[in-house]
């Protein structure tokens, strides 16, 4: 079992408790990286896979509980993390026809002490292409991911939390995207012309009042729907009210009913 704070050895333990898992980008798969105290991956130099997508390019090449130790023929000499994301860009070069090499080290099933075979194998990404020199403008690489995303999002009408994917909707400036951005407005609460937003108390207001209010104004400017003035009018004096005396905001505002029902107090 590694020590707290210390950084483990993939291929030595896995026994102990994992919660920092990310997306390993277009490879389709999913590891746990190590995550110090202040929430980088500066010392990782290893990647435990805890999932394969099925019909992804990692299907058949990683398996859960293998580790990845580094790119080419090469082990990660610094933030794995970092390491495989630029590894992965060029790989996707035309250069590079989408070949990403990794070395892998998969465990031997119950061996005590763990114990494992390693071995350099190729994962096929899609050919993106390069950034360019001024990215993201005047980048094929860009539009091309900007185009892959939309597309999901059109489909799926995810507008995520907050509703912040919408925002990429508008930012196209497409009508058809305009029209699933008023449908996906007109029908959340939060937009609605009755909404009411408390001073008194309250849990992360200052968040869900940001996000919000930022959609609801680029909204209006792009579509000029009236509908939603009220909502924009409610956020804007109410979160001008909940600041704190201070002159800032936390998660949530200067509560009312924690500064002797005064506005513009302490924040909690």
């Amino acid at each position: 079992m590694a020590a707290e704070g210390q950084v483990p050895d993939l291929t030595k333990t896995i026994d102990f408790e994992r919660s920092a898992v990310f997306h390993l980008g277009p490879t389709g798969a999913k590891g746990w990286i190590y995550v110090a105290d202040n929430f980088m991956t500066t010392d990782a130099r290893q990647i435990l896979v805890t999932e394969v997508e099925a019909g992804s390019v990692s299907e058949g090449v990683l398996e859960v509980g293998d580790v990845i130790l580094g790119i080419g023929d090469k082990l990660f000499t610094s933030d794995a993390r970092m390491a495989l994301g630029w590894a992965i860009d060029e790989a996707e070069s035309a250069e590079n026809k989408g070949i990403l090499k990794l070395i892998r080290w998969r465990p031997v099933k119950d061996a005590t002490p763990r114990k494992g075979t390693r071995a350099m194998v190729a994962l096929k990404l899609r050919v993106m292409g390069s950034y360019s020199d001024v990215a993201p403008w005047k980048c094929p690489k860009t539009k091309l991911i900007l185009k892959d995303a939309l597309k999901v999002i059109v489909e799926s009408k995810d507008m995520g939390r907050l509703g912040a994917t919408a925002l990429a909707l508008l930012a196209t400036g497409e009508k058809e995207h305009l029209a699933l951005v008023r449908e996906y407005l007109h029908n959340q609460k939060w937009a609605s012309p009755e909404l009411k937003i408390s001073v008194e108390i309250g849990g992360k207001q200052s968040w869900s009042s940001g996000f919000h209010n930022l959609l609801l104004t680029e909204y209006f400017l792009a579509s000029g729907d009236e509908y939603v003035l009220p909502a924009i009018r409610e956020y804007a004096i109410k979160t001008a009210m909940g600041q704190s005396g201070g002159g800032t905001w936390g998660h949530g505002f200067a509560w009312t009913s924690q500064n002797g029902g005064k506005l513009h107090g302490g924040l909690p």
